[in-house]
């Protein structure tokens, strides 16, 4: 899916406004693989949110595929994100209470019959070489088969977005490679994937980079760190 943003902006009230995002223009196109740079507070993970349809900008607009989300009803904004989105966390987000295979079914669970998606979890696990692991709790993977689980079960629905906040932030270089190379297979499938990360080993694996400080996009070449 084609995502564009057109002065994109994001005001916080409080007791000070704070401009998370400022005036961001920008097209990714289907099939790539954006790698976001920047310090800690830039506005990176508000620009994920903003795509993933879970912020709704203050000016400005996105448009995925040429429909404004801005213009969708809550309802529909929360049939985007479960059917159009996938999201990747640092910090996994597994329930410990709940097996790997669970784990990975949980999310579309309310909405496909539990043999449908046991079958298509269990395929993807295969797919991701962590199946030996189904009937396992969270509490006895390695932080690398946590990671596995977590993009099994974004991928659950065939998402045509993937969203990545620090996806290797956890990991030792072997397990941040095996994600990568993960990802450099779903983006060959079509899937748009936008990585945020503060590694430049994991953002020269992309197809295109962004910085941002300050909640603006700034020049390649400047230094984010």
């Amino acid at each position: 899916m084609t995502i564009q943003l057109v002065d994109a902006s994001i005001t916080f009230d409080g007791v000070e406004k704070v401009e998370a995002l400022k005036n961001i223009s920008l097209t990714i196109e289907k099939g790539e693989c954006l790698a976001i740079l920047g310090p800690s507070g830039s506005g990176k993970t508000t620009l994920l949110n903003v795509i993933g349809g879970m912020l709704l900008l203050t000016n400005g607009e996105i448009l995925v595929d040429g429909q404004a989300l801005q213009q969708l009803t809550n309802s529909e904004l929360q049939t985007f994100r479960r059917t159009k989105i996938g999201y990747i966390f640092q910090d996994y987000r597994l329930f410990d209470q709940f097996t790997v295979l669970e784990n990975v079914m949980l999310p579309q669970w309310p909405y496909q019959a539990k043999a449908t998606i046991e079958k298509k979890a269990q395929t993807l696990l295969t797919e991701l070489q962590i199946s030996h692991r189904e009937k396992a709790f969270p509490s006895a993977l390695s932080g690398g088969e946590k990671q596995r689980v977590a993009i099994a079960r974004a991928m659950l629905h065939q998402p045509d977005i993937l969203l990545c906040d620090e996806p290797t932030g956890n990991l030792d270089a072997d397990n941040r490679n095996n994600v990568m190379e993960i990802l450099e297979a779903l983006r060959e499938q079509g899937i748009t994937i936008i990585v945020v990360t503060h590694d430049q080993e994991v953002a020269k694996r992309g197809t295109k980079e962004l910085f941002i400080r300050d909640g603006e996009l700034v020049l390649p070449n400047a230094k984010v760190n």
